[in-house]
């Protein structure tokens, strides 16, 4: 860009009494231009893969443990475009930082966007969320199982988001019917779409995002972009991650793709 601009600085060259004086013209600010259009915050196809490489690495005890061929441009090219579009309509794209926070636990969740559905078998998934997270049948938390990109989990959280979707109402169901005596259970039909519809697998996820932890419409109070937003630290990270599950499950590696990709995204804004 440098080179560029020397290149068609030849302004004191001419010699016209009819221009004007070099000082009196404006000039293309380069620094000015690209902090302007990064504004936009749309990743293209080869920063998308600066951000999920083909090589998945996982850090994991202080070693970078590597998949090689683990993901692909088709697999990229299938979240892109809603990855890009939620990201925006969830107030993700407001700074580098929130960007790299999400995208950063994402990569942890889904290993780079190529596990969208739990990997655990039903025994083991019935014995850890059964009687939890509204989960209040047999089977419940094999049913409900982590799915999307932010691995939904429990039917509790499904339900909500399924109220979000319009795909079924609060009037069709008892509140906190987990506790309650014949209760009216909600009908979260086909939970399998979180995984199978690429749509759905992102929106879920960014909807979890904003909407956590009251649930429901997303609004500013409950938005996991508060703590996103002040920095990419390990400290700031451990918060995000705890937000999104409870725990801090993960963090190691989670931290690393966020500061990793905080590295291709961050300007300091």
């Amino acid at each position: 860009m440098k080179a560029h601009i020397e290149a068609l600085a030849f302004w004191e060259e001419i010699d016209d009494q009819d221009l004007p004086a070099a000082d009196q013209c404006w000039r293309f600010p380069p620094k000015a231009f690209v902090e302007h259009f990064r504004k936009c915050k749309w990743l293209a196809a080869p920063e998308f893969a600066r951000i999920y490489p083909d090589t998945y690495t996982q850090n994991r005890q202080g070693q970078l443990h590597r998949a090689p061929g683990a993901v692909s441009g088709e697999i990229r090219e299938q979240f892109r475009a809603y990855l890009n579009r939620k990201m925006e309509s969830h107030s993700i794209t407001r700074s580098s930082f929130r960007m790299s926070n999400f995208l950063g636990q994402i990569a942890e969740e889904s290993r780079t966007l190529t596990w969208v559905i739990e990997r655990k078998s039903e025994v083991a998934c019935n014995r850890e969320y059964n009687g939890h997270l509204g989960n209040d049948l047999p089977g419940d938390g094999y049913r409900f199982r982590g799915r999307g990109l932010k691995q939904l989990t429990g039917k509790y959280n499904y339900t909500e988001y399924w109220v979000y979707r319009g795909w079924i109402s609060r009037a069709q169901f008892t509140p906190s019917w987990w506790g309650s005596k014949n209760p009216i259970r909600p009908n979260v039909s086909d939970p399998d779409s979180l995984a199978r519809v690429p749509y759905n697998v992102v929106d879920a996820g960014a909807w979890y995002w904003e909407a956590s932890p009251h649930r429901g419409r997303p609004h500013v109070r409950s938005s996991i972009n508060i703590y996103a937003c002040t920095g990419v630290t390990a400290e700031i990270v451990e918060n995000v991650t705890k937000a999104i599950n409870g725990g801090i499950s993960g963090f190691e590696n989670r931290s690393y793709h966020t500061m990793r990709i905080y590295v291709v995204l961050g300007d300091g804004v």
